[in-house]
């Protein structure tokens, strides 16, 4: 979907950068448990202030918008196949 305002990954449209945000955030906290205890702590509270400083920034940014209804129902015809 190149000049698209969305991205589509594995049967899920990916509609604002927030959602990369905290899909990377979990991700991180994920790969934190691969690594050894100091690290691991380090990691864990890096993702952290990540997710804190997104949800700061989405609460300044306002709702999403009304485009990201329509792609929502498009996917809808994807559990369908």
């Amino acid at each position: 979907m190149v000049g698209s305002e969305s991205c589509y990954f594995e049967k899920k449209w990916i509609n604002t950068p927030f959602e990369i945000v905290f899909t990377t955030c979990a991700f991180v906290e994920y790969w934190a448990g691969m690594q050894k205890p100091a690290m691991a702590e380090t990691v864990k509270k890096g993702a952290q202030l990540l997710k804190e400083s997104a949800s700061q920034m989405l609460l300044l940014c306002g709702p999403p918008r009304p485009e990201s209804t329509e792609q929502a129902e498009e996917e809808e015809g994807w559990e369908e196949w």
